[in-house]
C-alpha cells in the first residue's frame, strides 16, 4: 500500500524496496490464489496484495516466467466470476468480499491494461506513468485486448436473474473505468450503446435484455467515477440514445412521417407501434437520466433543444414518440443549467405550452413538458424586463381558462382533467416567477391571488393576467362549483410548495392570499372545500409565528369549522359517494392542526382540544397515543389530558 500510493505521487524509488523479493512474493500469491483449498480469507488477502503490487511495482522486476503466473491468476479469476456470479447466489459474507476482491483487480487490471492500438509499449524505466507490469507487458495487454474485454462486457449485456449488487461483470467494468484513463470509458459506453441499439432493431419485444444493457450502463455511470459521463456526452451517446428510441424500424420508417395521411385504421395501427416504441422507451430512460444531471456540454443541449423544436408541434404519430424519449432528458438538462439561450428557449417555451394542454399526448411526456416550461421561466435572466411567464400567461394560458371556466358544466371526467391541467399550468407559471422574482414578482403574486379566489369565492378576474371579464362559478351545480374549488385550491398549494428561489416570496404571497381565505362570509358552499385547502396549504408551508397571534387563531377556527364540516358533511356520507379529495382534504386538516398545535400558544392549542369532533377525529389517526393521553386506555406512560403533550402527538 505504501509502494502504491508512493506511484500514485509520481515518486520514483530506485533501486525498488521489493527488488529482491517480489518474483517469489508474486509466485507464492498466485499459487494461493489459483488453489481451491485455501481458504477464502486467505485468498481474499492475497488477492488485495497481488493488485497492490501490480499496480505499484515497475514491469522489469518479473520475468517471463512471473508474467504467466499473473496471467493465469487472472484467467482463472474471471472464469470464475462470469460463471458463478451471474448464476449462483452469493453464500456468506466472505464469499461476497472475495468476488469482490476479484472484481477489484480485474477491473484494475481491465482499465490499466486496456491502450489505443496506436499505442505502443516499452517506454522508458523511468517513466512513473507507464511503468508497471499492467501498462507494459504485451502478453498482459493482449490477454485483456482479446479475452477478457470481450468476454466479460459480452457478459455485462446478458439477462441474469440476480440482483445488481451480485453482477460482478459490471462491477468490473466501473472499476476499470475509474482506474483508467477516459478512453477506457468511451470505449466501454460504446459497446455497451452498440449492444443496447442492436437488441432495439432486432427485437422490440425483448424488453429484458434491453433493460438489462441499460442497467449495465446505469451501473457504471454511477459507479465509475467521472470519466463514464465524459465518455457518455464525448462520444455524443446522448443523441444517439435519442435516435435510437425514437426512430421508426426501417419497415415503417417510409410511411410513418406521413401518417397523418393515412386513413383511421391504418393510423390506428401506426399509433399502437409508436406506443409501442414509448413504453419501450420509458422502461430504460429512468436508468439512463443520470448521464444528463451533470455536465452536459453546450453544444450538446443545443442539439436536443433543436431536436425538439422541429418536431413542435407534432404532425405524426412518431413525432409524438420523439417527443416522449426527448422530452424527460431535456427536462432534467434545462433543470441543472443555469445559462440557456433565451431565444431558443422562448420559442420552445410558447410551443411547449400547448402540448402540454393536449390530453391527447402522453401524460410522462405532458409532465417533463412542464419541467421544462418551468425551468426556463424560473432561470430567464432577471435583467429582462419582459417576463416569458406573462406574454404566455396572456396570450395562451388565460384564454384557455376562460374558455373552460365558462363552458364548463359537464361534470365527465375527461372535463374535469382538462380543467385541471388548466389550472394546473396556471400556478406552475406562478410558481416559475415566484422564484425568479424581480419583474416577474407581481405575475406570481397576482396569479395567487387568482387562484385564492377561485377556491374560496368561486370567482376569477384579474385584467393583468388578460382575465378582463369577472368568471362567476356560482351558477354552476354545487358538484361542478366544489371540482372547480378544490382544483384551485390544490394549484395553490402547488405554487406554495416549490422549495427553490429566494426564501421570502412565500411569505410575500401569503400576506396576499390569507385575506381571501379569511374572508368566509363571500364563501358559497361549493367552494367551502377549496377554501379549506388553501388554508391548509397555507398552514403547512409558511411560518405562523410572523402571521401573529390574532391571524394564527382565525386559521385555526378555520381549520376547526372545516373538521367539523367534514365530520357532519363527509363522514357520514356513505362510502360509495365520497369523492377523493375528501380524504385528501381529512388528512390536509389534521396536518395543519398539527402544525398550528406545535407552533401555537397553550391557549390556542387548549382551544383546539375543546372540540369533541376533533378529539374524536385525532382518537381515530392517533388511537394509541391519543387514548394514552385522555386516559381512556391503560398505558405504562400515563399521561392525563390536563398535562397533554404536543410532542407526544406529533
Amino acid at each position: 500500500l505504501s509502494m502504491e500510493q508512493i506511484s500514485k505521487d509520481g515518486i520514483v524509488v530506485y533501486p525498488h524496496p521489493l527488488q529482491d523479493f517480489i518474483r517469489p512474493i508474486v509466485q507464492l500469491f498466485c499459487k494461493i490464489a489459483n488453489r481451491d483449498d485455501a481458504s477464502l480469507e486467505l485468498k481474499i488477502a492475497v488477492i488485495k496484495a497481488l493488485e497492490s503490487i501490480l499496480i505499484s511495482s515497475p514491469f522489469y522486476l518479473m520475468e517471463k516466467e512471473d508474467v504467466d503466473f499473473i496471467r493465469n491468476t487472472i484467467l482463472y479469476l474471471s472464469k470464475g466470476l462470469t460463471e458463478e456470479t451471474s448464476d449462483h447466489d452469493i453464500h456468506g459474507q466472505v464469499e461476497s468480499e472475495w468476488k469482490l476482491a476479484c472484481a477489484q483487480l480485474l477491473g484494475t487490471t481491465i482499465g490499466r491494461a486496456t491502450k489505443r492500438k496506436e499505442e505502443g509499449v516499452g517506454t522508458e524505466i523511468k517513466d512513473v506513468k507507464r511503468n508497471t507490469l499492467l501498462e507494459e507487458d504485451t502478453d498482459i495487454i493482449t490477454l485483456v485486448r482479446n479475452t477478457l474485454f470481450p468476454t466479460l462486457l459480452s457478459s455485462c449485456s446478458q439477462y441474469h436473474v440476480v440482483d445488481k449488487e451480485n453482477r460482478y461483470d459490471w462491477k468490473i467494468f466501473a472499476l476499470a473505468c475509474e482506474a483508467g484513463e477516459l478512453y477506457v470509458s468511451e470505449l466501454v459506453m460504446s459497446r455497451l450503446f452498440q449492444d443496447l441499439k442492436e437488441a432495439i432493431e432486432m427485437d422490440i419485444q425483448d424488453h429484458k435484455r434491453i433493460q438489462n444493457i441499460a442497467a449495465a450502463m446505469a451501473f457504471i455511470l454511477q459507479h465509475g467515477g467521472d470519466n463514464p459521463r465524459l465518455a457518455f456526452h464525448s462520444k455524443s451517446l446522448q443523441m444517439e440514445i435519442v435516435y435510437a428510441l425514437s426512430y421508426p424500424p426501417s419497415q415503417i420508417q417510409q410511411d410513418a412521417e406521413m401518417s397523418t395521411l393515412l386513413l383511421p385504421e391504418i393510423r390506428d395501427k401506426k399509433r399502437t407501434e409508436a406506443d409501442k416504441a414509448v413504453q419501450l422507451a420509458y422502461s430504460i430512460l429512468p436508468l439512463l437520466l443520470m448521464a444528463y444531471y451533470k455536465c452536459t456540454p453546450h453544444d450538446k443541449i443545443e442539439a436536443l433543444l433543436s431536436f425538439t423544436t422541429q418536431v413542435l408541434p407534432p404532425l405524426s404519430e412518431w413525432d409524438n414518440t420523439k417527443l416522449c424519449v426527448v422530452l424527460p432528458i431535456l427536462s432534467i438538462i434545462l433543470a441543472g443549467e443555469s445559462n440557456l439561450d433565451m431565444k431558443s428557449s422562448r420559442f420552445l417555451a410558447t410551443s411547449l405550452v400547448e402540448f402540454v394542454l393536449t390530453r391527447y399526448h402522453h401524460h410522462i411526456a405532458r409532465i417533463a413538458a412542464g419541467s421544462c416550461i418551468f425551468s426556463i421561466l424560473s432561470k430567464q435572466p432577471q435583467d429582462d424586463p419582459n417576463p416569458i411567464g406573462l406574454e404566455i400567461m396572456i396570450d395562451m394560458v388565460s384564454p384557455s381558462i376562460v374558455t373552460k371556466l365558462k363552458s364548463f358544466q359537464d361534470e365527465s371526467s375527461e372535463g374535469v382533467d382538462t380543467l385541471n391541467d388548466t389550472i394546473n399550468l396556471l400556478a406552475l407559471i406562478g410558481s416559475a416567477s415566484a422564484c425568479r422574482g424581480s419583474s416577474s414578482s407581481k405575475l406570481a403574486d397576482d396569479v395567487a391571488k387568482s387562484l385564492a379566489h377561485l377556491a374560496c369565492e368561486g370567482t376569477m378576474h384579474s385584467p393583468s393576467l388578460g382575465i378582463k371579464d369577472l368568471i362567476d362559478c356560482k351558477r354552476y351545480p354545487i358538484n361542478i362549483q366544489k371540482k372547480v374549488s378544490v382544483a384551485a385550491g390544490n394549484a395553490l398549494g402547488s405554487v406554495l410548495n416549490v422549495k427553490s428561489g429566494n426564501p421570502f416570496w412565500r411569505q410575500r404571497i401569503s400576506h396576499h392570499v390569507l385575506p381571501i381565505v379569511l374572508s368566509s362570509p363571500r364563501s358559497s358552499k361549493g367552494a367551502t372545500f377549496g377554501k379549506l385547502l388553501c388554508a391548509c396549504h397555507l398552514i403547512c408551508c409558511i411560518s405562523l409565528p410572523a402571521l401573529g397571534e390574532k391571524r394564527m387563531f382565525d386559521l385555526t377556527s378555520l381549520i376547526v369549522n372545516g373538521i367539523e364540516v367534514w365530520c357532519t358533511n363527509v363522514a357520514s356520507s356513505q362510502n360509495g359517494d365520497r369523492e377523493p379529495f375528501d380524504q385528501d382534504l381529512r388528512i390536509m386538516l389534521m396536518s395543519s392542526l398539527l402544525k398550528i398545535m406545535n407552533d401555537s400558544t397553550q391557549s390556542v392549542s387548549l382551544t383546539i382540544f375543546q372540540n369533541t369532533d376533533i378529539t374524536t377525529e385525532l382518537t381515530s389517526l392517533f388511537p394509541r397515543y391519543f387514548c394514552s393521553i385522555t386516559g381512556n386506555v391503560p398505558h405504562s406512560n400515563h399521561i392525563t389530558r390536563n398535562s397533554f403533550d404536543i410532542e407526544v402527538i406529533r
